[in-house]
């Protein structure tokens, strides 16, 4: 896994939506996220598997070592080019203790993309289809 995701491989946890596979992640840049390892030949895998995106956000006090840890984890997946910041809104603490941040950002992954089945009707999930990578470009890079 040559790129700076490398760091993130003994993550499991895919936000509460499946577990994290981290095995193709030097390819596509981000990792697979489902109730098991994709299981596709390369063919499928290029026409199923879609990148879906995780709004979050989060108010940090940065003088609160519990609260400047999980910043620092956010701003880690953002430089590491996981997660794209979308807003972010810095102000002192009124008792001069330090700075209080507000941080929006998407977490990204791939998942299989196939139309999920119920009662004999075709829903289709509506992810974008793959191949862009959050910051636009090649990861990595």
């Amino acid at each position: 896994m040559p790129n700076s995701l490398v760091k993130f491989k003994n993550e499991k946890d895919g936000n509460g939506r499946g577990k994290l596979y981290w095995g193709r992640a030097d390819v596509d840049g981000l990792p697979f996220r489902g109730q098991s390892a994709p299981m596709l030949t390369q063919q499928e895998y290029e026409a199923r598997v879609v990148r879906v995106a995780d709004p979050h956000n989060g108010t940090f006090r940065t003088w609160v070592d519990e609260e400047n840890k999980e910043y620092l984890r956010v701003l880690d997946k953002i430089l590491n080019q996981w997660a794209q910041c979308i807003f972010t809104r810095r102000r002192p603490d009124k008792e001069g203790n330090g700075e209080i941040v507000y941080i929006e950002w998407a977490e990204y992954f791939l998942e299989d993309g196939a139309p999920a089945q119920l009662s004999n009707q075709e829903i289709s999930y509506g992810q974008q289809p793959f191949g862009a990578n959050p910051g636009g470009g090649p990861l990595g890079t």
